[in-house]
């Protein structure tokens, strides 16, 4: 078998992902002592053992694996020509149908854009996935944990009339009503929009009315943007953190799947029932409680 020494030396000139999908394919071999006429297809290589030889991480061979499985070839060809890292390949992998076949034709005619266009197509859809403007909804699952939690719902800050039909709270505000000017009361649940200023006014107004009593107890999902200023407000104020296992499928109006977002979510929870919040959120994910 090949040492990580030779296998550095061909690859030297190779990035990570170049490298990557070289292990990936290593690990795809079969298994066998090689005889005198044997070729590499008659080894196996672990997926730790073509990581090691790679100088990457079996992460990094897992995912290539993923894109060399899953994605088109013009794709896996930019991966291989280094133009396109593993991580962008994986990026634009989960993006709508529609939006990768624009792509796919566009590269299709010159492969020498590939990089430029995986990367606006995946930055465009970041954009409307966090600009607040899309009409998508939370499951039903999530709410009825959050009720759950806090015995009930008493003000939505930030929903419509077709959101509340799930939600089911006493007291809500609208986009005509701007509910970061409003009263709130009691328990609230809340799914603010992404785009900023909204983002950060809504988890100020959050933190703010916890902290001054305003509000009792509140739910808020979020994207799990731990790196914001928005975001590091909100843990001042939480008694509790849910990092959900997977990106939560948001539904549209007719309460069809219509995605997931490309970043994952986190419920923050305000209140005393910090108990019951991890008992009822630890089927989603990691629960962490603010000691």
């Amino acid at each position: 078998m090949p040492s990580l020494l030779i296998l550095l030396r061909l690859y030297r000139h190779l990035n990570e992902s170049q490298r990557g999908m070289v292990a990936a394919k290593l690990e795809t071999l079969k298994q066998g002592r090689p005889n005198k006429d044997a070729n590499l297809h008659d080894l196996q290589v672990s997926r730790s053992d073509a990581a090691d030889m790679l100088n990457v991480s079996p992460r990094t061979v897992a995912a290539a694996s993923k894109v060399q499985a899953e994605a088109p070839a013009e794709v896996i060809h930019a991966v291989e020509a280094g133009t396109v890292s593993i991580n962008l390949a994986t990026q634009f992998q989960a993006l709508p149908n529609d939006v990768k076949q624009d792509a796919i034709a566009a590269i299709s005619e010159n492969s020498a854009v590939a990089k430029e266009v995986i990367k606006e197509a995946v930055k465009t859809a970041h954009v409307s996935n966090n600009s607040g403007n899309n009409e998508w909804y939370t499951p039903a699952k999530h709410i009825e944990l959050a009720r759950a939690v806090m015995g009930g719902i008493d003000t939505d800050p930030a929903t419509s009339e077709i959101a509340n039909r799930t939600v089911q709270a006493k007291q809500i505000y609208t986009m005509d009503d701007d509910g970061r000017a409003q009263i709130w009361s009691g328990r609230v649940w809340m799914n603010p929009p992404y785009s900023q200023p909204l983002m950060g006014d809504f988890a100020e107004a959050v933190s703010s009315k916890f902290e001054s009593g305003e509000i009792d107890q509140a739910c808020i999902l979020v994207n799990n943007a731990t790196e914001t200023q928005w975001f590091q407000r909100m843990l001042v104020s939480a008694s509790a953190v849910c990092f959900p296992k997977s990106r939560i499928k948001f539904l549209d109006p007719d309460g069809n799947a219509s995605g997931a977002p490309l970043q994952g979510q986190a419920i923050v929870y305000m209140g005393e029932n910090t108990h019951g919040f991890q008992e009822a959120f630890k089927q989603e994910g990691a629960v962490l409680l603010n000691a």
